[in-house]
């Protein structure tokens, strides 16, 4: 649970500012959390644990990640959000799956309502924190997306693996 809390809630806490600001969660990141996760279970497999750890959460993730295809292919969820969420499955193996997508969809369905009926200011916080990292940073707003009917699901899927964390831990 230690390592869940050190290595995947920072991941996720990134992939949420960098979807609540730019609606995109990068492939390094998604790969990251399973490279991490597969780098935790050798490292049990050498102290002693089965080969068959690996086999529980394999199934897990792809199931997760052709359901939020599925959900991708209907303009629910975006590709990013559905890969994210498959490889924080991987994690959530250990503790519980079903109840990770149960939180992780209660989370969703309340930030889906929050913007909802906060468009305006969410819109106004979200502009504010773009402008302080252009001028930071130097960035051109050409790269910045800017889509009004988008929800940020990876702030979702950050707290519904804060909750199992603070649930299980």
């Amino acid at each position: 649970m230690l390592l869940m809390e050190i290595f995947l809630i920072p991941l996720c806490l990134y992939a949420a500012i960098n979807d609540f600001l730019f609606y995109r969660i990068p492939n390094w990141l998604v790969l990251l959390i399973i490279g991490g996760y597969l780098l935790k279970s050798i490292v049990f497999i050498l102290m002693g644990s089965p080969v068959s750890i690996l086999i529980e959460p394999s199934i897990g993730f792809a199931l997760v990640l052709i359901f939020g295809f599925v959900l991708f292919s209907f303009r629910v969820l975006g590709a990013g959000d559905a890969k994210l969420m498959a490889a924080c499955s991987l994690w959530m193996s250990e503790i519980n799956t079903f109840q990770f997508i149960a939180l992780v969809t209660i989370s969703g369905g309340v930030l889906a309502l929050i913007y909802l009926f906060h468009k305006n200011p969410l819109a106004f916080i979200r502009e504010l924190m773009l402008s302080k990292i252009v001028v930071k940073f130097g960035l051109t707003t050409g790269n910045i997306v800017n889509k009004k009917n988008m929800v940020p699901y990876a702030v979702a899927i950050f707290a519904g693996v804060v909750w199992v964390a603070l649930i299980n831990g």
